[in-house]
């Protein structure tokens, strides 16, 4: 994903010098139930943690998925598709026992899980799911090789769900993590906002050392 690389690397030259807080700016815009802050940390730590997984090859650095719940006009998948260049994110549902799916956890940047897990009905369908969100390289095989070969896993996970309460009701959640939205999402502000900047001060806030592991409890 070279050119993923480069598009990042020409974000971060973008905001070098600057203080402005592009990810808080875009935190702020989704009103949760959660106490202050909460949303603005976590946010932080998975952005910052999806930039780690473009280049730590050799370990998966962002094992959560951030799920937001809420009716339908919230903007949640809007939200989340918001974030990135379309080409760079999925939006639908992951199976590891597809080919495809397999592959998109090497060649794509963002997973909207959009309300995959209200039709997750077994213990075997969230274990799935869940090493899909943990693994952190892939075997597969493009249509136009005659072999498998194993692919560093790029893709960071999110997702969407009407009833937060489908998320707890599963085995070893902590994969998970989700906020209950109290009212639409602005996406007119959002629109507002230079996303490449935001990317480009993750990038920074990756190369400076900032802790993105989610801690127990957060």
């Amino acid at each position: 994903m070279e050119a993923l690389k480069k598009l990042l690397k020409e974000f971060s030259e973008e905001v070098a010098g600057e203080t402005r807080d592009y990810i808080e700016e875009v935190s702020k815009l989704v009103p949760t139930n959660s106490a202050p802050g909460v949303f603005d940390q976590v946010f932080k730590k998975w952005v910052v943690a999806s930039i780690a997984n473009l280049y730590e090859t050799d370990k998966n650095t962002n094992p959560n998925c951030l799920v937001l719940c809420g009716g339908q006009g919230m903007n949640k998948t809007s939200f989340f598709t918001s974030l990135f260049s379309p080409e760079y994110i999925f939006i639908g549902h992951i199976d590891l026992k597809n080919k495809d799916s397999r592959m998109r956890l090497s060649d794509t940047f963002i997973i909207v899980l959009d309300e995959q897990f209200s039709i997750l009905d077994k213990e075997k369908d969230w274990e799935s799911l869940k090493s899909a969100i943990t693994m952190p390289r892939v075997k597969a095989r493009w249509h136009y090789e005659k072999s498998s070969k194993v692919y560093s896993r790029i893709a960071n996970f999110c997702g969407t769900t009407n009833r937060i309460e489908v998320l707890k009701g599963i085995t070893n959640n902590r994969r998970f993590v989700p906020f209950q939205l109290t009212e639409p999402i602005d996406i007119n502000s959002l629109e507002q906002i230079a996303i490449r900047k935001m990317w480009g001060q993750a990038y920074h806030l990756y190369q400076s050392g900032f802790e993105y592991k989610l801690r127990n409890g957060e």
